[in-house]
């Protein structure tokens, strides 16, 4: 499989994930890596809620914008700067269309590939594997480009003040760090952009989608959301502290439409015994994740964010030093779509702080509804969740629709 960067950190096991992911780990995992890009944040998805408020967008270029802000969001992560996906096209650049162009077509191959669309890319470089490596090419090329800016950044920076960075900027970090190649570092950088593009794009329009279609729900974020914000305040980590609701509506929106068919492929080492099946070492195992079993939950088909909230009002009594939980109360580690651990996603942190800055900007400003021809949307995946079909939002200017 061709690769932006090098072997992916997905496909890698034993000592050579571990020689990537260890130092990746250890910035990336913690809570509050992401909150301090933060304020840029919130300038891309204030530039997102001005196309969503003042262009007339059919379905398929909605869908195209949410990639485009999450590619803006998780690039200012991975490369210190703005790409400029959100730019009016009249003002964007030639580079900036390539690498716009080339990431968004980088998963509609990808998609190609795993849907069956195209098998013989495996065999010979056919139409889809020469395109696809096309994508890769442009990628890269840019991707050195916005890495050795950041090099030439820290070069200077050292030789005026004796710079020694330790700081919470990841790229400065991981470039600063004596131990990784510049091939690592490109490829941890990789890993995070293109992991943190469609399937964040996908997942916040799941989110808007249960929103949408369940509008008490939705009033009651926009209530939480003017009580901590107001309509025209910034999103700051303090505040983000104080919405358990909006980190119960994703929440619920990840447990109601999962995220991903698969979890992370691993390679066993040894023989394994599973429900009475031996497997051999050596085999790739991956479980479904979108088949994981409702029973445990009450009124399983149903958008319920406040089953996952803790209140001191409704808290369950202690008993023998253990809380019990409400009846409709769900079990914190009932839904982690983002796995657990040492092997977690390394852009969880980065990834729901990218949706709940969109949820949050585009409804202090906006309504949103669905158009009735999306209203019976039905979800299936190929790599990340994904609509049978556009889905068409209707964005209403909150001073309107409330005359």
């Amino acid at each position: 499989m061709l690769t932006i960067g090098g072997t992916t950190e997905h496909f890698r096991q034993g000592k050579a994930w571990y020689a990537l992911r260890s130092p990746a780990n250890k910035r990336l995992l913690k809570p509050g890596s992401a909150s301090h890009y933060l304020s840029q944040q919130n300038e891309v998805a204030d530039d997102l809620v001005e196309i969503l408020s003042t262009r007339r967008l059919n379905a398929k270029e909605q869908a195209e914008t949410f990639f485009k802000y999450a590619s803006e969001s998780i690039g200012v992560v991975c490369f210190n700067d703005r790409l400029g996906f959100l730019e009016p096209p009249a003002r964007r650049s030639l580079e900036t269309q390539r690498f716009s162009q080339a990431s968004l077509k980088h998963f509609q191959l990808l998609m190609h590939s795993v849907t069956g669309e195209s098998i013989a890319h495996k065999f010979y470089r056919n139409k889809t594997y020469r395109e696809f490596e096309d994508t890769c090419n442009i990628m890269n090329e840019i991707t050195d480009k916005y890495l050795h800016k950041a090099i030439t950044e820290l070069q200077m920076r050292k030789q005026d003040h004796g710079f020694n960075y330790n700081g919470p900027n990841l790229l400065y970090s991981f470039l600063s760090d004596s131990s990784l190649e510049y091939s690592q570092v490109k490829a941890i950088m990789n890993n995070l952009y293109n992991g943190g593009t469609d399937s964040t794009a996908k997942n916040l329009m799941v989110l808007l989608f249960n929103l949408a279609r369940n509008p008490n729900k939705q009033h009651n974020l926009f209530q939480e959301i003017n009580r901590v914000l107001g309509t025209n305040q910034p999103l700051t980590k303090e505040a983000l502290a104080n919405m358990s609701y909006l980190k119960a509506c994703l929440k619920e929106s990840f447990r109601l439409i999962n995220p991903t068919a698969l979890s992370a492929v691993r390679v066993l080492h040894h023989d394994t015994i599973i429900r009475g099946y031996r497997i051999p070492a050596g085999t790739s195992v991956a479980y479904s994740t979108c088949k994981s079993s409702r029973e445990n939950f009450v009124d399983p088909e149903r958008f319920l964010p406040e089953r996952w909230l803790r209140t001191q009002t409704t808290q369950a009594p202690f008993v023998n030093g253990f809380r019990q939980r409400r009846e409709e109360e769900s079990h914190l580690l009932a839904n982690i779509p983002f796995g657990y651990g040492l092997r977690g996603c390394l852009g969880r942190w980065f990834a729901e702080q990218e949706i709940y800055l969109a949820a949050v900007k585009i409804l202090q400003k906006l309504e949103i509804s669905i158009h009735p021809d999306s209203e019976r949307t039905k979800f299936g995946y190929a790599i990340f969740v994904e609509p049978d079909k556009p889905i068409q939002f209707i964005f209403t200017p909150r001073e309107r629709s409330q005359k």
